[in-house]
């Protein structure tokens, strides 16, 4: 029964220990020599049984690694050849995440997993370099697009202001907004500037509405006054032709 237990375990280190427990019993057991002998054959017996199953299953085990090896190896070097070229950092992290999790469940040599998580760590140490260096360069760049722009909408702020060129002033905060399509800026410093310019088209408009008010107010005024001044020229003219009617009737 203990023999079939050996031959039919699946954990080689357990069946190996099981037969180094029998195989010392036997020695202190009393039992004849030729008793022994007998045992002694059947243990042999069994540990070269086990040697070969263990080398059955290393040689399957190497195929099926193989396998997993020979289907993993290609992904993850699509993915160290992506990280050189692709931009879109975020998709290349999940990427690599989805495949160390199949190396993690795969059934592979060690060496075979060394090598591939190897790999995967350059590809990871690529992403941050490249990811590193596309910052410091953003940040370089937003920073000179800040103080451009800064320049640009602090001149436009105070044309709004002041400037009673309406029409050459709200074409120049119009082109200083065409300048915010597609520059790269810190997104507080985007809003910033743009929360500034939109500023600047308020109080330009709201001088633009106060000069067209205060133009029609004058036009009102003087209207009235040409009105009252055209009444009084009508009250002298009927007056005249009054006297005039009077004398001809004398003559």
């Amino acid at each position: 029964g203990v023999m079939a237990f050996i031959e039919s375990n699946a954990d080689f280190r357990e069946a190996k220990e099981k037969l180094l427990t029998i195989q010392s019993n036997l020695r202190d057991s009393v039992l004849t020599r030729e008793q022994k002998d007998e045992l002694n054959q059947k243990i042999q017996a069994a540990f070269e049984n086990l040697n070969i199953r263990k080398e059955i299953e290393q040689e399957k085990n190497i195929e099926i690694a193989q396998k997993f090896f020979s289907e993993l190896q290609p992904k993850v070097d699509a993915r160290m050849h992506e990280a050189s070229i692709s931009v879109i950092f975020k998709d290349l992290r999940e990427k690599l995440k989805n495949i160390q999790a199949e190396v993690r469940d795969a059934i592979l040599l060690r060496d075979q997993r060394n090598e591939l998580h190897e790999k995967l760590q350059r590809v990871f140490e690529t992403i941050n370099t490249r990811h590193d260096a596309d910052r410091a360069a953003f940040t370089n760049q937003a920073s000179e697009n800040y103080k451009r722009l800064k320049a640009l909408v602090d001149k436009g702020f105070a044309l709004a202001e002041e400037s009673h060129e309406y029409k050459d002033t709200r074409e120049f905060l119009k082109k200083i907004q065409s300048e915010f399509k597609g520059i790269k800026l810190v997104r507080e410093e985007r809003e910033e500037l743009y929360s500034k310019l939109q500023k600047a088209f308020e109080i330009l408009n709201n001088r633009v509405d106060e000069y067209f008010h205060t133009k029609k107010k004058n036009w009102e005024v003087r209207m009235q006054y040409k009105l009252t001044e055209t009444e009084t020229d009508i009250d002298r003219l009927k007056k005249e032709i009054i006297a005039e009617r009077e004398n001809l009737l004398e003559l």
